[in-house]
């Protein structure tokens, strides 16, 4: 015969378990225990959370700059794969930096607002795709339909290109000059 005896003893017991046909055998489960579980989840959601939102600065910051990011990874895999080991992550770093170099410098020499409306589009339709790609990715993790999931890629990919747009708009380099109109 086998009985259950719950006791509410604040020091170190919560539950007793007696049985009675055996030997008796007493099972202690102490509070301390139950808390220290309790802060393991907390800490993990905690770290899960600030692992999501680096992550996200990671993707806004790299998606902004897609096209010399690609090159400089597609560079990276390349000089890898001829053979020169970890001195291909210095060349891919240059070339993506080359890339965005050139790109700064063709926007800047430019005076035509259509040619740099233009280059910055350029830039930042790979920055839309790739935007809609990984908020179609966020929103299959949850339970969304399928016509949800695509209507929060979309507004992912809006925001996406939006942000793109604005940190590869040019400044103006004049007092009342904007991107695409200069007062002359």
């Amino acid at each position: 015969m086998q009985k259950l005896f719950a006791t509410a003893n604040f020091r170190a017991v919560t539950k007793v378990t007696i049985f009675l046909d055996k030997v008796p055998t007493v099972t202690y489960y102490s509070i301390s225990a139950c808390f220290l579980e309790v802060e393991m989840i907390m800490l993990g959601l905690i770290s899960w959370v600030i692992g999501i939102g680096l992550l996200c600065w990671v993707f806004f910051t790299l998606v902004s700059v897609v096209v010399p990011t690609m090159a400089g990874v597609i560079v990276f895999f390349w000089a890898y794969r001829s053979g020169a080991g970890l001195a291909s992550v210095f060349v891919g770093i240059m070339a993506g930096t080359l890339v965005l170099w050139l790109f700064r410098k063709v926007l800047m020499a430019s005076r035509q607002p259509f040619l740099r409306l233009a280059l910055v589009l350029a830039f930042c339709i790979p920055a839309v795709i790739a935007g809609y790609s990984a908020a179609l990715g966020f929103a299959a993790l949850g339970n969304a339909s399928s016509l949800w999931q695509h209507v929060l890629a979309v507004i992912g990919a809006g925001i996406v290109g939006a942000a793109s747009f604005a940190r590869l708009m040019p400044s103006g380099q004049h007092e009342g000059e904007t991107f695409l109109y200069s007062h002359e």
